[in-house]
C-alpha cells in the first residue's frame, strides 16, 4: 500500500515521497530513509487505453476487409490463380509477419520504436489474412457473422465487467483452457488430414465457445487489473482481446456459412 514518508513531528520543505516499500540509498535532511517510487498506470486510464487500441485494430480490420470484399473478383482471381500457389505464398508470408511481429513486441516491449511498428504490422497481417479468408462467403453470411460477433462481445464484456465489480475472478479458468486448447489444436490437425465437413462444423462451434471463454478471461483480468494479473503494457493486453474477437468472428462465419450451404 502506498504510504507517505513525511513525519508529522518535523517540517519538510521537499515534496513527499510515495512508496511501495522499496528503500533506496538516499535520505532526507533528518536522516530518514527515503523510499523509491514505483508508478503504475491508473486502472481506469489503463482499461480505457487498452479498449481504445482494440477499437482501432477492429476499425482497421473492418476497412481492409471491406476493401478486399469490394474488389472480391480481382482478389480471388489473384489469390487462387495457378493452382493456389499465390494463395499459399501470401498466407505463408502473413503467418511469418504475424509471428515475427509478436516476438519482437514481446522481446522489445520496453522499446517503443520497435514495439509500435511491430504492433502495426501485426494488426495489418491479421486484417489481410481475415480479408482473404472471408472472400468465399456470401455478403449475407458475413453480415450475420459480424452481428453475431458483436452480440457475443457485448454480452461477454458485460459479464466480465459485472463480475469484476464484485471481485469475481476467472483466473481458475487458465489451466483448464490451456488443456482444452491443446485438445482443440489436436483435433484441428486431424481435420487437416481428413477434411471432414462435420468435423469442421464441430470445431467451429467448439472454437467459438473456447475463444468466448478466452475473451471473458482476458476482459475480467483487464477490469480487475491487480496483483499478479496486472499488466502495464496496453499493447500486449489489446492483442489478446483482439485475437479473441477475431477468432470468434472467424468460427461464427464458418458456422453460418456451413448452415447456408446446407440450405
Amino acid at each position: 500500500m502506498l504510504c507517505n514518508n513525511t513525519n508529522s513531528n518535523h517540517t519538510d520543505t521537499t515534496a513527499p515521497y510515495w512508496s511501495v516499500g522499496i528503500p533506496v540509498n538516499s535520505s532526507n535532511n533528518d536522516g530518514d530513509l527515503v523510499y523509491a517510487e514505483i508508478v503504475k498506470p491508473k486502472k481506469s486510464d489503463f482499461v480505457f487505453k487498452v479498449l481504445n487500441i482494440v477499437s482501432c485494430q477492429l476499425i482497421i480490420t473492418f476497412i481492409i476487409n471491406y476493401l478486399f470484399y469490394l474488389n472480391r473478383k480481382n482478389v480471388l482471381a489473384w489469390c487462387f490463380n495457378d493452382n493456389l500457389s499465390y494463395y499459399k505464398f501470401v498466407i505463408l508470408i502473413l503467418m511469418i509477419m504475424t509471428l515475427c511481429s509478436m516476438v519482437i513486441m514481446w522481446c522489445f516491449r520496453e522499446n517503443k520504436w520497435l514495439k509500435i511498428p511491430s504492433f502495426i504490422i501485426f494488426t495489418l497481417s491479421i486484417a489481410i489474412t481475415i480479408g482473404i479468408s472471408i472472400l468465399p462467403y456470401s455478403s449475407s453470411a458475413i453480415i450475420i457473422a459480424i452481428l453475431a460477433t458483436s452480440i457475443t462481445v457485448v454480452s461477454v464484456n458485460s459479464c466480465a465487467f459485472y463480475c469484476s465489480k464484485r471481485n469475481i475472478e476467472f483466473t481458475f479458468m487458465g489451466p483448464y483452457m490451456v488443456s482444452i486448447s491443446m485438445c482443440f489444436l489436436l483435433l484441428s490437425l486431424v481435420n487437416l488430414i481428413f477434411m471432414n465437413s462435420w468435423l469442421i462444423m464441430i470445431l467451429a462451434i467448439f472454437g467459438s465457445a473456447l475463444f468466448s471463454a478466452y475473451l471473458l478471461y482476458d476482459l475480467n483480468n483487464l477490469y480487475l487489473n491487480e496483483g499478479d494479473n496486472f499488466c502495464n503494457d496496453p499493447f500486449i493486453c489489446a492483442i489478446n482481446i483482439y485475437l479473441d474477437i477475431i477468432n470468434i468472428f472467424s468460427y461464427l462465419l464458418i458456422i453460418i456459412g456451413g448452415c447456408n450451404d446446407t440450405n
